[in-house]
């Protein structure tokens, strides 16, 4: 059967058909599919609704019918359909650096302030954020977003996309940049980190030993040396000899 090879939103069948009638048919997709079925017969007896609706038809029209309650009634059934599989699928609950998406609901917050995305920055940020810290490339973000062929004008597209970002999570959280751009290789978004983890465990302890020996050295000076950063010069000492102009010249003047 097609069904097999292609999937349907509904399936409308009547009932009188050659070869095989709709209960049949009705009957053998209901062994592989829980797609929704419509009966359209001019059986309009009880016991074939009955009927039908055992074998696991979801509706019933009668001929004859009206074509607006026909159109209305397989849109309400799509739409009933639609969201009973939201409903049974797993929310998709994404979280970084105190942003959280919903992506179910179609949700974002920040520190838990709700942000106010278009669909394509919401997917934008999905996209981001499933990829965790590895940056993304523009070429991936458009296809995935845009849903259309990467061309040269696209990578505008994805750069305007990301500065609006940037700027709506800005107003709620300033104190960092939350979507970091990779030159030549994409954008990615920033992890939370401690504060002073952004340095390597040898970077900081060669910090912490030379602050240490700066502390030890200061301490060993004498207290002038702490108040004057150049060492202290020693004062020449005034020559007792000066003014006397015989000492000075090496001889004695005799009276």
């Amino acid at each position: 059967m097609a069904l097999a090879r292609t999937s349907f939103d509904l399936v409308v069948l009547d009932i009188m058909m050659p070869g095989m009638d709709g209960y049949e048919v009705c009957r053998r997709i209901r062994q592989t599919s829980d797609v929704p079925v419509l009966f359209l017969s001019a059986k309009n007896e009880e016991l074939d609704q009955v009927r039908g609706f055992a074998i696991g038809a979801d509706d019933y029209v009668t001929k004859p019918f009206k074509a607006r309650e026909l159109v209305a009634r397989i849109k309400a059934r799509v739409r009933r359909d639609r969201r009973a599989n939201v409903a049974a699928q797993p929310r998709e609950i994404l979280s970084s650096a105190g942003l959280k998406l919903d992506v179910s609901a179609h949700e974002a917050t920040l520190n838990g302030e709700p942000v106010s995305l278009t669909p394509t920055e919401f997917g934008l940020l999905v996209e981001l954020m499933r990829a965790g810290d590895a940056p993304v490339s523009a070429q991936e973000l458009y296809e995935s977003v845009w849903h259309e062929v990467y061309n040269a004008s696209s990578r505008n597209s994805v750069m305007v996309c990301i500065r609006h970002l940037r700027k709506k999570l800005a107003q709620i959280d300033s104190s960092r940049p939350f979507i970091d751009t990779v030159w030549g290789v994409g954008y990615r978004m920033r992890q939370a980190a401690a504060r002073g983890s952004d340095l390597p465990s040898r970077e900081k302890s060669c910090v912490r030993t030379a602050a240490t020996s700066r502390r030890t050295a200061r301490r060993a000076l004498p207290p002038s040396c702490l108040r004057c950063p150049r060492p202290p010069r020693s004062r020449r000492r005034r020559s007792r000899t000066r003014g006397d102009p015989s000492r000075e010249m090496g001889y004695t003047i005799l009276h």
